[in-house]
């Protein structure tokens, strides 16, 4: 395996909060697979599974006659995926990268909301800029008084925050 430069531990203290936090994006990915036209016998791939939740939700779909190939840095969560049946650039390079692999039909949609402070949604934020708290302030990015003003905002119910801008690329394989 090559050296990643993925920013965070998904073994890491903050990863469950992260990754319980990430299954709020889950109803629109779900919404958005779901008007691609899947159904039962499909093939898929997920790049980039996290806790796989939504690799669990599509082998829901596609049925004991389809197939979902879920993908992930640390592939130590894989086994818990077959029981249940992002680098930063990633998602502005995928709908070039599944062109170039042969894929057609791709399409990019975004998706964006607000969080206000003490929600699940600004404990993402929270876990990450523990998770990279360390790197930050020895960059000189932020001083440990700025992450800590933005750790205490993130719990303060008067604050609002945008989420992070999730951009999933689907694309189908042409037919044979």
């Amino acid at each position: 395996m090559s050296v990643t430069t993925y920013v965070f531990d998904n073994t890491g203290a903050q990863a469950p909060d992260r990754f319980a936090a990430l299954e709020l994006y889950d109803p629109w990915c779900r919404e958005w697979l779901a008007a691609t036209g899947l159904r039962s016998g499909n093939r898929c791939l997920e790049i980039g599974a996290g806790n796989g939740s939504i690799a669990a939700w599509l082998a829901s779909r596609v049925g004991g006659s389809g197939s979902v190939l879920a993908t992930d840095i640390d592939t130590r969560r894989l086994p818990a995926l077959s029981t249940a049946g992002a680098d930063i650039a990633w998602g502005r390079n995928a709908y070039r990268a599944v062109g170039d692999l042969g894929f057609v039909d791709a399409t990019v949609r975004g998706y964006s909301e607000v969080w206000r402070g003490g929600t699940l949604g600004t404990q993402l934020h929270k876990a990450n800029a523990l998770q990279t708290r360390d790197r930050m302030i020895d960059s000189g990015l932020a001083t440990a008084d700025e992450v800590d003003d933005f750790l205490r905002l993130m719990d303060e119910p008067g604050f609002a925050v945008s989420s992070y801008l999730m951009l999933s690329t689907t694309a189908r394989r042409p037919l044979r």
